[in-house]
């Protein structure tokens, strides 16, 4: 898997400007130790699954109530007032994405907030 981008950004360094992508020098296993450090503070990744992309996942539904308590539950759990939520729940689409049947509203909070890749719970295609 990977989820680094290779979108070429231009850095200003103390030598002058300086092309640079990150999949040019980190690898998903560089990162991946940091990315399930992160969303282990809200998702209860004991159990098997499986780290899917963004770009990968799509919408089942989305509301704005479920928005503001996914928001809510994120908050408290990270700070360990309730319990770490279950991994994303999604079923493989024929084409190769992924429908988010459970969690809609999270991953969205989440993405709103810089994350990129999230732990799913895969069942089969629909």
């Amino acid at each position: 898997m990977n989820f680094l981008s290779s979108q070429e950004i231009l850095l200003l360094t103390s030598d002058g400007p300086s092309k640079f992508t990150a999949s040019n020098v980190l690898t998903t296993e560089d990162l991946l130790p940091i990315v399930e450090s992160a969303l282990g503070g809200f998702f209860d990744t004991s159990k098997d699954y499986s780290l899917i992309n963004f770009e990968n996942l799509v919408f089942s539904r989305i509301r704005p109530e479920g928005v503001k308590e996914a928001s809510s539950r994120i908050k408290k759990a990270m700070l360990s007032q309730i319990e770490k939520r279950t991994p994303i729940s999604v079923s493989k689409m024929p084409d190769g994405r992924y429908l988010i049947d459970d969690g809609n509203s999270t991953v969205f909070c989440l993405y709103m907030s810089g994350f990129r890749v999230f732990p799913c719970k895969v069942s089969e295609q629909k």
